[in-house]
């Protein structure tokens, strides 16, 4: 439906996000769901940031998601061809950490890296290897290939869902748990949100 959507950011939170688009002022408000740390990945240029977005069907209605990358709704869309794999786990897969990483992790079958990422099982995390092995090989010279890009963990959106329910605003949350993976990139929740109080 759309290739992506420019406007001001009005509100981002750690799965989610609302872009202000058309006008001065905007007169239309786009809410879109995303991978975890989506908004503070947007570039921004004159104050507008670009999101590249998929419309995806679930419960019989449509749901719009929201990207920092073309590569990286790429990788949405083939992991939404897996069967058993919806838009909540495709968006979970990509929060777990960086496009490359995961990509790297599928080529390799590290099942123990799948199996950590919340919502994935291991006949779902089979069958991401055995049908996405072959495809990704030849993504990984082209995806995820910003070594900027912070990494995520499969405890940092709790982390940061912990620190939203201590009254933190989303952003500040987000990037005290940024701060923190990058003291203790395979820490737990917990010690997540102890660091990040520090920070």
């Amino acid at each position: 439906m759309f290739d992506h959507l420019e406007g001001r950011l009005v509100e981002s939170q750690a799965t989610r996000l609302v872009l202000r688009v058309g006008g001065p002022d905007g007169a239309i408000a786009y809410q879109m769901r995303t991978p975890l740390g989506t908004g503070e990945r947007l570039g921004e240029e004159q104050g507008l940031r670009r999101v590249y977005t998929l419309t995806v069907s679930q419960d019989d209605l449509p749901h719009l998601l929201g990207f920092a990358s073309r590569e990286e709704r790429a990788l949405c869309q083939l992991l939404l061809q897996v069967s058993g794999i919806g838009p909540r786990l495709a968006l979970s897969l990509l929060s777990a950490d960086t496009p490359r990483r995961l990509l790297e992790a599928i080529s390799q079958e590290d099942l123990v890296f799948l199996k950590s990422i919340k919502g994935l099982g291991p006949k779902t995390a089979g069958r991401l290897i055995l049908e996405c092995k072959d495809k990704v090989k030849t993504w990984l010279d082209e995806v995820g290939k910003d070594a900027s890009a912070p990494r995520q963990s499969p405890a940092a959106g709790d982390a940061a869902a912990a620190l939203l329910a201590l009254g933190f605003a989303s952003s500040d949350a987000e990037k005290k748990v940024g701060k923190a993976l990058q003291q203790a990139p395979d820490a737990t929740v917990e010690e997540l949100v102890k660091l990040a109080l520090r920070a």
